[in-house]
C-alpha cells in the first residue's frame, strides 16, 4: 500500500459493517486499497450472501458509496437500499460558469442520485446519518481491544484475524446488551 510519505509498505485496510443501533458487527472486509471508495456495494452483496437479505439503509463515509453504487443500490429489484452518505462539498468561491455547469450536470443525474442529494440535505437525513457515530465507537472498541496492527500477512490470514476480533467484539456486545446464554 502506498503510504503518506510516498513509500510503499505491506499494509491492509479493514472495513467494518455494523448495526448502528446494537453496534454488532455483521461483516468485515480486508483490502490493500488505501481508501474506501466504492466499497459500499460489495459490502452489501456480502451481507446479502451471508444473511439472505440486504440492509434497508446504509450509512457510509463520504466516498465509500460512489454515484454508481448509490444508483445500483437504490434500483435493486429485490429490495432497494437507501444510502445515507454526505455528498462531497461543493467548492466555495466557484465561478458562476462553474456553478451553472455543475447544475446542468446534476439536472441530468439519475433520479436515485437526486433523491440522495435531497435526502442528505434534509434534517431527517442528517439525523439518520448522525447515527453513524455509533459505528466509530465500534472501530474505537476494536482498537482498544488490540486491533491496531495485524500480526499476520496475506488476505486469508488477515481475514481470519479480523473475524476473530469481530467475534470477540460481538460477544462483548452480547454481554453488554444483556444476552444470557442458556
Amino acid at each position: 500500500m502506498k503510504m503518506a510519505d510516498g513509500g510503499f509498505r505491506p499494509a491492509y485496510n479493514l472495513f467494518v459493517a455494523a448495526s448502528a443501533k446494537s453496534q454488532v458487527i455483521v461483516d468485515v472486509a480486508v483490502t490493500d486499497r488505501r481508501n474506501d471508495t466504492g466499497m459500499a456495494q460489495p459490502m452489501v452483496t456480502t451481507i446479502l450472501t451471508r444473511y439472505g437479505r440486504a440492509p434497508r439503509r446504509l450509512l457510509v463515509d463520504t466516498k465509500a458509496a460512489t454515484a454508481d453504487d448509490i444508483v445500483a443500490l437504490a434500483t435493486r429489484p429485490e429490495a432497494p437500499v437507501v444510502v445515507y452518505s454526505p455528498p462531497p462539498p461543493d467548492k466555495e468561491g466557484a465561478s458562476p460558469a462553474t456553478v451553472r455547469q455543475r447544475e446542468r450536470k446534476r439536472a441530468k443525474e439519475p433520479p436515485a442520485l437526486k433523491q440522495w442529494r435531497a435526502r442528505m440535505a434534509s434534517p431527517e437525513g442528517q439525523a439518520v446519518y448522525a447515527r453513524r457515530g455509533a459505528i466509530e465507537t465500534v472501530n474505537g472498541n476494536l482498537k482498544n481491544h488490540g486491533l491496531r496492527r495485524f500480526f499476520l500477512r496475506g488476505f486469508a490470514k488477515i481475514g481470519c484475524e479480523a473475524l476473530l476480533h469481530a467475534i470477540a467484539h460481538n460477544l462483548r456486545r452480547a454481554l453488554d446488551l444483556g444476552y444470557v446464554w442458556a
